[in-house]
């Protein structure tokens, strides 16, 4: 990031500093993600010196009716892969020193248990028995916009990934994992298999770490 914008993010309240935004300079553009505590959910575009533009979307706290409420839809045990209590304490321990100012972004999460050897959904529990909010969803589910830039076209899919998607849908068995299974089948990213479910107006259910 430029030092010239140093003075402008020094400026801001902790009420207006962002989860994240798209910067457009007259040659690149670039995307600077963040995960803080805000006050409430919002997206709006600032003009700053230098031909700059930045758009804004920011994520409000995870507060405690948001976790009640979450409580309320997702009941996850505390230990749904019946781990050994040393298993869990250990990551437990693991999962609470690489909080990212005290959110877990998705990406580490799957990390975590890939090198602990557990199933991501012990992570989630795990997060989610801390009161912990993920962040960096890999199919952009916690995103208030599926795309990055403002104005930027979806590449949208066709052909048999397409067919496959509806009858998922159809089935009731368009989960996370199924968009990743989907992704590795075609040789696509997962946000490009999640963008194209996006505009087909459907919704991805199941988690592999159970936040939805």
């Amino acid at each position: 990031m430029s030092s010239c914008l140093y003075p402008w993010f020094a400026s801001q309240s902790a009420a207006s500093v962002f989860q994240g935004c798209c910067l457009t300079l007259p040659q690149f553009e670039f995307a600077f993600i963040r995960n803080l505590g805000l006050e409430s959910a919002q997206a709006k575009r600032v003009s700053m010196p230098g031909q700059l533009t930045a758009r804004l979307v920011t994520m409000r706290d995870f507060n405690e009716k948001d976790k009640k409420k979450k409580r309320e839809r997702i009941a996850l045990p505390d230990n749904p892969a019946n781990l050994p209590a040393e298993k869990l304490s250990e990551l437990e321990s693991t999962v609470s020193s690489s909080l990212r100012d005290g959110y877990m972004p998705c990406p580490l999460a799957w990390k975590i248990a890939r090198e602990a050897d557990v199933p991501r959904i012990a992570v989630g529990a795990v997060i989610d028995k801390m009161g912990r909010r993920v962040t960096d969803c890999q199919i952009g589910c916690f995103k208030i916009e599926k795309t990055p830039f403002e104005d930027s076209e979806i590449k949208r899919l066709e052909g048999e990934v397409v067919s496959e998607i509806k009858e998922l849908e159809s089935a009731k068995q368009l989960t996370c994992a199924a968009v990743f299974d989907l992704a590795r089948k075609y040789k696509l990213k997962p946000m490009d298999v999640s963008n194209e479910i996006n505009a087909l107006g459907f919704k991805v259910s199941e988690c592999q770490l159970g936040c939805f």
